[in-house]
């Protein structure tokens, strides 16, 4: 299985990637079909693999990569968010959850907007009401920040004040999770 991932960077471009789900397991059911149909309840684990291409940006414009900051998670009809306890359940290895509301986008946007789908806070890309003003809060996810390697930025924990996972320019990354 193949799930899509899509990325923006501060040049207002626009990549989506694939992940790979490794694996599904069915614990209460292990000899029904690891795609599904699934049972109401069952609970069911989802391990992935996310590689994540560092582009380094056009000049004028610097010469610092375009490192992965933050994973936001669109999750919802028929996924239970609250019993998967999907904010401890992250990549791991200094990523960690902040909540709805936490982070803002920090720059105009003409591709996404944000939209409530039981409650929660979602993105969405594209559509007739894309469109977000820097400022707009985001929903949760987890984010990973750094100092940049310079020790003249403080590691603040904050993703608008901080790098994300450090990285080579044109290199790869490769996150992997589990979701229950």
């Amino acid at each position: 299985m193949i799930f899509e991932l899509c990325v923006s960077s501060v040049f207002s471009a626009y990549d989506c990637y694939d992940g790979n789900i490794t694996s599904i397991t069915r614990s209460e059911f292990p000899q029904e079909s690891p795609s599904g149909p699934y049972f109401p309840g069952e609970t069911v684990t989802f391990c992935f693999n996310l590689e994540f291409n560092v582009s380094a940006p056009p000049p004028p414009d610097g010469n610092n990569c375009q490192w992965i900051q933050g994973i936001i998670p669109n999750i919802a009809g028929g996924w239970d968010f609250v019993g998967s306890d999907i904010k401890n359940q992250g990549p791991g290895g200094g990523w960690f959850w902040l909540d709805e509301g936490s982070v803002d986008y920090n720059i105009n946007s003409s591709i996404y907007s944000i939209i409530s789908v039981d409650g929660r806070k979602y993105m969405k890309y594209g559509g007739p009401n894309a469109g977000m003003p820097a400022g707009t809060t985001l929903p949760g996810g987890w984010w990973y920040v750094s100092n940049g390697g310079s020790a003249a930025c403080t590691n603040d924990g904050d993703p608008d004040n901080m790098w994300g996972l450090p990285s080579s320019c044109n290199a790869s990354q490769l996150i992997n999770f589990v979701w229950i």
